[in-house]
């Protein structure tokens, strides 16, 4: 929805032209309107509040930011969307204050906070990252919404608090360089992780924890507590299938109706896969299918095309279904990597981010600015194959030996799961997960913390380790970036908190059962999509072929890369050495490295390229 910058200092002249730069460089995030308002909080503090709106809900300039609340105490800056913002209006009685039906939800949260308080942010139900300034007391308070969909940045240095939505925001406005963090760079080498914490890749500045408030005191020297305002009920449901089925249905019902509330057109991100076109068959029934479109990445390589099941749910949907094909131009894909990773603020977790940027352009072009998007259930309903094995290993470690051959056996029958096994991703999940970056990584890397993304001490463990940690934070990071880079906003549904706490109340059972992945979810979806989507045997989503592309139509790349000394080498990262001899063994088809992982190497060397001049030398 937008951009957040605010600057805290006791120099106003610092705080003037930072919170300038920083709204400067999130225009992309909000091009409709912009505004900066600078507060003094005591004597000798300034706090200058920054906006870049996009306008999505309620489109008069009522709802441009800073907004200060009715009673003029409070002041916000808050980008995202509030989707039950109706209801907590009506609670709140404000439309007869107001005396209007045109209200944003930034309205209705601002008011809600100068009523309720802190407890505001358990009545969310939404995406969001909110800054608010207390007049009355001096207090700053930062929010982000339970998964942290919504970025917020902080940065302290001696003489400045500085707060963004975006990492170069910060970078740009403190305007000296910082040094890399080489702990996030050999995690991402080596394991293939990025956003695992609230580290990222510039020492210093840190992610806000999702699902959490603060309170900053400016008035006792910056004091801080923070506090959790949600965490995952502990509840395990034992409804019976058909009843959990029915229940699931209608929770997504729900879901998908308050994420269609704007005021703009709405698209779709639609891959030809369970979790998109759920997403869709849900959202026809309020929508008028003539004025909708979705949009689709294809390839001219059957085994990662989609088109077949594409075009079945478009024709099911009677919308209109618009194509980005990576095969028409990979070069072109190669050249987008670096503006990419620009908008991304760290390395892009694989070449498939650029696909979904081109996509969000086409999106822009068409002057769609709402997306909705299926991503979030596969971390749920044990969509990746990885899950399988989880719970398999699970039945066995407990000497539930009949029930593990039985859904072993009908998968057999009914998916491709096992068919679908590879070796290496075994490998990373079962304890030896360095061995791909072995004589990559530069000796000085060598004492740094090991990654535990093995099996876990249940299935429920790695399930939610997933959801919190090692896979969803670095999709969503992207999914924000490359949306917002063009100026885009993607709503994910599958994420509303009460579907979240009723999906990972389920027994592993219910998601597997029939021997396919995802089983209560097909189950909820009868007549909602097609039954070859719905009962479809395999998985694909957006991809593409980086290992083939990596020792073919990027070869010139790779070695043109390493002739000339590395970023990665000088910043002591990698060793140069160690990626050569790394790219011949790719090149030979040795196991060790695969072509992703030598992908890797090329999207951090783009990243570090990027910013170098923001990026102290080793």
């Amino acid at each position: 929805m937008c951009g957040i910058s605010v600057v805290i200092s006791e120099n106003r002249q610092i705080v003037e032209k930072s919170l300038d730069t920083m709204v400067r460089s999130q225009i992309h995030r909000g091009p409709d309107a912009h505004m900066q308002l600078i507060y003094k909080a005591n004597d000798k503090t300034f706090v200058g509040m920054g906006h870049n709106r996009l306008s999505i809900i309620d489109l008069s300039t009522n709802g441009n930011q800073p907004m200060e609340s009715w009673d003029n105490r409070f002041s916000v800056v808050l980008n995202g969307e509030i989707y039950n913002y109706i209801e907590l209006a009506n609670e709140l009685k404000l439309y007869q204050k107001n005396q209007s039906r045109s209200m944003s939800d930034t309205r209705v949260f601002i008011e809600a906070f100068a009523e309720w308080g802190l407890d505001t942010f358990k009545k969310l139900r939404g995406m969001w990252a909110a800054v608010i300034f207390d007049k009355q007391t001096g207090q700053i308070i930062l929010s982000r919404d339970r998964f942290g969909i919504k970025p917020l940045y902080l940065f302290y240095d001696t003489s400045c608090l500085y707060i963004a939505s975006e990492i170069k925001a910060i970078i740009l406005a403190h305007g000296r360089k910082l040094n890399i963090n080489r702990n996030a760079a050999v995690r991402y080498i080596t394991y293939g992780l990025l956003n695992t914490d609230q580290e990222t890749f510039f020492k210093g500045i840190r992610a806000f924890e999702p699902a959490s408030f603060s309170v900053i005191d400016l008035n006792c020297n910056y004091k801080t507590y923070t506090t959790k305002f949600w965490s995952l009920p502990s509840n395990s449901n034992t409804s019976n299938s058909a009843y959990a089925a029915e229940e699931l249905q209608q929770k997504l019902v729900e879901s998908v109706s308050l994420h269609l509330r704007s005021d703009v057109p709405i698209g779709f991100l639609l891959s030809g896969g369970l979790d998109s076109s759920a997403i869709l068959g849900f959202s026809k029934n309020f929508l008028s299918s003539s004025q909708q479109v979705a949009f689709s990445v294809v390839s001219n390589e059957k085994s990662l095309d989609e088109s077949y099941y594409i075009d079945e749910m478009a024709q099911f949907a009677k919308i209109k279904s618009l194509k980005y094909n990576v095969s028409n131009n990979p070069e072109h894909l190669l050249n987008t990597i670096t503006e990419a990773s620009w908008a991304n603020d760290q390395p892009l977790c694989a070449l498939s981010d650029v696909s979904h940027l081109m996509l969000m352009r086409q999106a822009k072009n068409k002057k769609i600015k709402v997306l909705l998007s299926g991503q979030g259930s596969d971390e749920q309903f044990g969509g990746y194959n990885k899950f399988f094995y989880f719970f398999i290993f699970e039945l066995i470690r407990n000497m539930r030996l009949l029930m593990a051959a039985k859904i072993t056996f009908l998968s057999l029958i009914r998916s491709n799961i096992l068919s679908e096994f590879k070796l290496g991703e075994a490998i990373r999940y079962m304890g030896s997960a360095r061995l791909p970056a072995a004589g990559l990584i530069h000796p000085i890397n060598t004492e740094m913390r090991n990654e535990q993304i093995g099996l876990g001490k249940s299935y429920a463990d790695r399930e939610q380790r997933d959801l919190f940690s090692l896979s969803l934070p670095a999709l969503l990071h992207y999914e924000d970036r490359m949306s917002m880079w063009n100026s885009v906003e993607v709503r994910l549904p599958f994420l509303d908190h009460y579907l979240v706490e009723f999906a990972l109340s389920l027994p592993a059972q219910a998601k597997f059962g029939c021997g396919r992945s995802k089983s209560i979810l097909r189950k909820s979806l009868r007549g909602v999509i097609p039954d070859s989507i719905r009962l479809r045997r395999d998985k694909k989503g957006f991809g593409i072929p980086e290992s083939q592309w990596a020792s073919t139509l990027f070869r010139p790349t790779f070695e043109k890369m390493l002739r000339n000394e590395m970023r990665s080498s000088s910043l002591k990262i990698l060793t140069q050495d160690g990626v050569r001899l790394a790219y011949k063994n790719f090149l030979q088809g040795k196991a060790i490295p695969n072509g992703r992982q030598m992908m890797r190497v090329l999207l951090l060397e783009r990243f570090l390229e990027r910013f170098s001049e923001h990026i102290i030398e080793a």
